[in-house]
Parts: structure tokens; C-alpha cells; sequence
């Protein structure tokens, strides 16, 4: 409210809005996800991990072998995803700023038979909004097969070196299926992940518009208005 008009130009009216309602909702989110999730899952995750390793060292190795690929695919898709969120941000800026000055601007648009054009200029900017928003939900479509299949592999192949050690009497059956206990377990702390770091990145795009607005310094100082016109 203490903003100046040329500081509400250089922001801009659309911006604004989508910044104190669409990014706070996000930042709100990363919040709660990174104090409630992060911690259970992370725990979860590794806690997994270390009684695999106490099980069996050979399983555990074998899990270990496959959570460097599992990094590396999540790090590339939040790589490439990360540019997509800003950019989704700036189109709905846009489309609110265009919806602001229809909904201001109506009696004229109607007078001067306007109204064809300003559905197109709606229609692009929402199809620019509909294309990065695809972008990014293909980049994360894409996330969960890969894991779910290294995962898997991982499963195979500590099956495989089961059967081997089951002949052998290095281990037994029951440590085996336990072993794809913890599998199971690892694979759905990595999926949670998964959602928290798509999330997480969303709440870090918005918060750093949210802290440009905040750390913009109002140029109207103290003063007041009582509403009377003076000439």
C-alpha cells in the first residue's frame, strides 16, 4: 500500500497479485513440507539404507551402487524443471495483469468493439501458461519411471544374488525377503523425496518474488490523504 506508482509499474499490478497470493500459498507449502515431510522421509529413507546394511553387506552395496543414478536423476529433472518454475510464475503475472485491465477497462473495450482482440491477447498469454506448465509436469512424469525402474533393477539383482547365497547357506530366505522389505521402504522414501524437491523448488522460485516485494523500501513516507479535492 506504501508503494509508488512507479514502483507499482516496475512490479506491476498483475505481478503484485500473483505475488501475495499464488506465491505466498507456495511458500506456505515449502514450509510445511520441509519441517513435516523432509525430516520423516529423509529418516526414512536412510534408516532404510542402514539396516540394509546391518541385514547383509552385499544387499546393502547393491542398493548403494543404484542411489547414485537414482541422484543423478532427480538432480538432472530439478535442473531442468527449476528454470520452468520462474517462468510459470512470470505467465500468471501476465494473465492477471490482463485480466485486471478487462475487468477495469470493459465499457471502453466494448465501445471500441475490442473485445476479439482481447480474447486472442488472453488466449496467447494462457497458451504460453498451458505449454510451460505441460513442460514442467512432463519433466516430473518422466522423474518416477526412471526411479521406480533403478529401484526395481536393484530388486533383481539382490534377488538374483539371493538365490546364489540362499545355495550356498551364506544367508537364509527370510533375509532376503527382508531385504526387499527395506527396498520397498528405500523406494518409497525416494519417491516422497521426489515430491518434496518438486515442491520445495516451487516454494524457493516463490519466495524469492515474495522477498523482492518485501525488501523493496516504499518511497510514500509518513502522510496523509483526507480525501478532499484541492485546487
Amino acid at each position: 500500500m506504501d508503494f509508488s506508482f512507479p514502483q507499482m509499474d516496475r512490479f506491476g499490478t498483475g505481478s503484485l497479485v500473483t505475488r501475495v497470493t499464488n506465491d505466498i500459498t507456495q511458500v506456505q507449502n515449502f514450509v510445511s513440507l520441509f519441517v513435516r515431510g523432509l525430516i520423516r522421509t529423509s529418516l526414512l529413507t536412510f534408516g532404510s539404507m542402514y539396516f540394509m546394511f546391518r541385514l547383509n553387506f552385499g544387499f546393502g552395496l547393491i542398493v548403494l551402487c543404484a542411489f547414485p543414478f537414482l541422484v543423478g536423476v532427480i538432480g538432472l529433472c530439478l535442473w531442468r524443471a527449476n528454470p520452468l518454475f520462474s517462468r510459470l510464475q512470470a505467465h500468471l503475472d501476465a494473465i492477471n495483469e490482463i485480466m485486471q485491465e478487462d475487468v477495469s477497462g470493459i465499457r471502453i473495450m466494448k465501445a471500441c468493439v475490442r473485445e476479439a482482440y482481447e480474447k486472442t491477447r488472453f488466449g496467447k498469454a494462457n497458451g504460453e501458461l498451458v505449454r510451460t506448465q505441460l513442460k514442467t509436469l512432463v519433466i516430473f512424469a518422466f522423474m518416477n519411471p526412471l526411479t521406480n525402474a533403478i529401484m526395481y533393477m536393484a530388486v533383481t539383482v539382490i534377488l538374483l544374488a539371493g538365490s546364489f547365497l540362499v545355495e550356498n547357506g551364506s544367508t537364509t530366505p527370510g533375509n532376503v525377503m527382508a531385504a526387499l522389505t527395506y527396498t520397498t521402504q528405500l523406494l518409497n522414501g525416494i519417491l516422497m523425496l521426489v515430491m518434496l524437491f518438486q515442491n520445495i523448488s516451487k516454494g524457493i522460485t516463490s519466495w524469492k518474488r515474495v522477498k523482492e516485494v518485501l525488501e523493496s523500501v516504499p518511497e510514500l513516507k509518513e502522510g496523509s490523504f483526507d480525501g478532499a479535492i484541492r485546487t
